[in-house]
């Protein structure tokens, strides 16, 4: 009989701590290449409210970031006035938000820091999808982050995660380095 309590008492417990935790993921939809549609999901159990993304890119060991948060330039094609997505606030537990093409994301990164996106964008190595949300549960802000490997096959560009999730990132090093680089785009 205790054997018994016990079971239903670690299910409790393992359930109880997956609500607290928020579950960010990040994936590309309808395409293996760069013209695929970057995908951010809310799979936790409440709602979450994105802050801010951004994206860092790599290219010959160099690497920056650029937020995307209130992009210029950057359209959705379900939005037929051409009106500039936002890509922050609250997302339902369950939904999901499309931020638009990879391709879009890189272009406009390239194009804040250096002026030209198109020869320069061969020699990209890879780059990371960063999600800065708060969630109810957790008292401080959640990161989730996925990098792509980007490769030239003869004809097109292919993206390729280098992970099979998204990681959240709750304390350490890692953590300290997304605060450091966001408050960054903050000042």
């Amino acid at each position: 009989m205790v054997t018994i309590w016990l079971i239903y008492l670690q299910l409790f417990w393992r359930n109880y701590r997956r609500q607290l935790r928020a579950n960010i993921i990040s994936n590309r939809g309808a395409g293996t290449g760069l013209d695929a549609r970057c995908i951010i999901a809310n799979m936790s159990a409440e709602a979450i409210f994105i802050e801010g993304i951004i994206l860092v890119l790599e290219r010959g060991g160099q690497r920056w970031s650029t937020a995307i948060t209130k992009a210029k330039g950057l359209r959705q094609n379900a939005d037929p006035a051409g009106s500039v997505p936002m890509h922050e606030g609250p997302l339902a537990a369950g939904d999901h938000v499309d931020i638009g093409r990879f391709e879009d994301l890189v272009e406009r990164s390239f194009e804040e820091v250096e002026g030209d996106s198109e020869a320069d964008r061969l020699g990209l190595d890879s780059f990371e999808i960063w999600v800065i949300a708060s969630y109810t549960a957790e008292r401080r802000l959640v990161f989730a982050r996925r990098r792509f490997s980007v490769d030239w096959h003869r004809t097109h560009w292919a993206l390729q995660a280098e992970k099979l999730k998204t990681e959240t990132i709750r304390r350490g090093p890692k953590r300290r380095r997304i605060e450091a680089v966001l408050q960054e785009h903050l000042d």
